[in-house]
């Protein structure tokens, strides 16, 4: 797949390292993210720099930080 190529090859360009291990996608003691409410909470929520969906979405997480905060909850509709 192009775009994940592309990354690879940057983080190579950027590190110096040839491979990216993917681990399961939660955070410390919480349940594997089964959901892209999850998804989206666990990046908020532990600062995680990007977030990709196969659909051709991209997230940056200083893009939208202010999104984050101890009170801000995801709505349910």
């Amino acid at each position: 797949h192009p775009f994940i190529h592309a990354i690879l090859t940057e983080y190579r360009n950027l590190t110096g390292l040839l491979a990216i291990i993917n681990t399961s996608f939660n955070g410390h003691e919480e349940p594997i993210v089964s959901s892209v409410r999850d998804a989206i909470r666990c990046f908020l929520c532990h600062g995680i720099d990007y977030l990709y969906f196969g659909c051709g979405i991209l997230i940056s997480f200083a893009d939208n930080q202010q999104l984050h905060s101890p009170h801000t909850a995801l709505s349910t509709a």
